[in-house]
């Protein structure tokens, strides 16, 4: 993202406050430690490759060069996410059934399921291992933490 879109994301999001300089500087000091993720940038920049996959093999194409940089840096991880959600969401189904539970909405990275609640527990402990399963299918060596949490109510 450009320095002018950080400032306005790290205010939502968190609450910081920031001017552009601090965080071009920001950037760049991230950029300085993770020498690869500049490279694999400055790469899809370079060039601009007319089609991506994500981990899973899924492909997107892009029909012009000068077409829409930051969604090919985007794709490859936000697509692998979404297939590492998918194949979770799979692997989780038939073993909510059984507990009399379902899956009643997926956003992005997240599952909300509902179930008995003598059963609040397993299903929990199920979700985390189901969704760190499918993740790991696609990117084994990323450590993935899934926080699941048992409520009564959608409500934050």
């Amino acid at each position: 993202m450009s320095s002018k879109t950080l400032v306005g994301y790290a205010r939502k999001n968190f609450k910081v406050v920031l001017t552009e300089l601090q965080a071009e500087q920001f950037k760049e000091t991230f950029l300085e430690h993770y020498a690869g993720v500049r490279a694999w940038q400055e790469k899809t920049a370079q060039e601009m490759p007319a089609q991506l996959r994500t981990r899973s093999g899924r492909v997107t194409y892009y029909m012009f060069s000068d077409e829409g940089y930051n969604a090919r840096l985007s794709f490859p991880i936000q697509g692998t996410a979404a297939d590492g959600m998918k194949a979770a969401i799979v692997m989780l189904h038939p073993k909510l059934k059984r507990l009399g539970a379902k899956i009643v909405l997926v956003v992005h990275d997240e599952l909300v399921v509902e179930g008995p609640e003598q059963h609040a527990e397993e299903v929990r402990a199920l979700m985390r291992e189901c969704m760190i399963a499918g993740m790991q299918l696609y990117v084994p060596s990323v450590p993935i933490v899934v926080e699941p949490e048992v409520r009564s109510t959608w409500a934050a």
